[in-house]
């Protein structure tokens, strides 16, 4: 395991408050994930202006990630329940 920076200007550990206190508080999807982890994602992932495609797209926590970060998004979700 390393534990000395990269000097990458991006942090390895992510300190992310939870979504939703119970499950219906916000939204029924069963994996949602914090916008803010995905934006971290993202960046080490992506550059600006480039397109993430996500074919699971349950209730968006990709695509606004992707719209704050200058990423381009293309999505889609099965269940109407969802999206």
């Amino acid at each position: 395991m390393r534990a000395e920076a990269f000097g990458d200007g991006y942090d390895k550990f992510m300190l992310v408050p939870k979504v939703r206190q119970s499950k219906d508080a916000f939204n029924t999807h069963p994996t949602i994930k914090p916008v803010a982890i995905m934006e971290q994602l993202i960046k080490l992932v992506t550059l600006e202006g480039q397109v993430v495609l996500d074919p699971f797209m349950g209730s968006g926590s990709t695509g606004v990630a992707c719209l704050r970060q200058g990423r381009n998004f293309v999505g889609y979700e099965l269940d109407k329940e969802y999206y």
